[in-house]
């Protein structure tokens, strides 16, 4: 799953490509799967989510979430977010971004 470790593993997948047939209901499973996950501190009990590892990386997430927002990709988001200090990213899941968008050359470790 991408979401595991906030995104920042090597084997978390970055893009999953559906069948036309199924996408609609493989989006919303999953959509609906995403918004269920908690971000915040780590050592709670319910959290799944904690926060990007450092600054620079939270830069770096945060950067190529706002280039795909600048260029109007279809953004789902967990809004559920933590209080506190710390490099808290929600969960987000991009549609269908184009072949030359950032999201898609450029690796965000991180959980988009």
């Amino acid at each position: 799953m991408s979401f595991l470790n906030s995104g920042q593993i090597c084997l978390a997948i970055k893009r999953i490509f559906v069948h036309a047939d199924i996408f609609e209901a493989f989006s919303e499973v999953m959509i609906d799967h995403m918004h269920k996950l908690k971000v915040g501190e780590g050592h709670s009990d319910d959290v799944f989510l904690g926060p990007v590892q450092n600054q620079m990386q939270y830069e770096r997430v945060h950067g190529i979430l706002e280039d795909s927002k600048k260029n109007n990709h279809q953004i789902i988001m967990n809004n559920g977010t933590s209080k506190g200090p710390g490099y808290f990213i929600n969960p987000a899941v991009v549609l269908c971004p184009p072949d030359d968008s950032r999201i898609v050359t450029e690796e965000p470790f991180g959980k988009l």
